[in-house]
């Protein structure tokens, strides 16, 4: 008998992946809603236990470029203020989808350059 229930958090894909692997072999339910950036945790025959609580960012990314595709946007300027998987994964998604808009990024430290520019 397992010890819990069901295993909530972690925010580390990382920390998620060794959690869920261990979660696997005991038949424990393990949801998370922070670690978004890993594709591996979506393959079910590797993590059949796994349950996110928001989409893959992957998935938030092909929304957010489908958005700006139904408004005819071209150009669009993306304020972020993170890892550069962020940026990665978004520049992935975007390089997959025809008529996808370029996309310029900003760092709120330098957001003050660029509308200067």
């Amino acid at each position: 008998q397992p010890p819990v229930d069901v295993l909530v958090g972690c925010s580390s894909a990382k920390t998620v992946e060794a959690v869920a692997n261990v979660a696997n072999a005991t038949g424990i339910p393990i949801i998370s809603s922070s670690a978004i950036l890993s594709s591996r945790l979506g393959d079910k025959a590797m993590y059949p236990n796994f349950f996110r609580a928001v989409p893959s960012d992957a998935g938030m990314f092909r929304s957010f470029i489908e958005v700006c595709k139904y408004f005819k946007w071209k150009h669009v300027g993306l304020i972020f203020d993170g890892s550069t998987l962020f940026w990665e994964a978004m520049d992935k998604s975007r390089q997959q989808i025809p008529d996808a808009p370029k996309i310029d990024w900003f760092q709120p430290s330098t957001l003050h350059k660029a509308a200067a520019a």
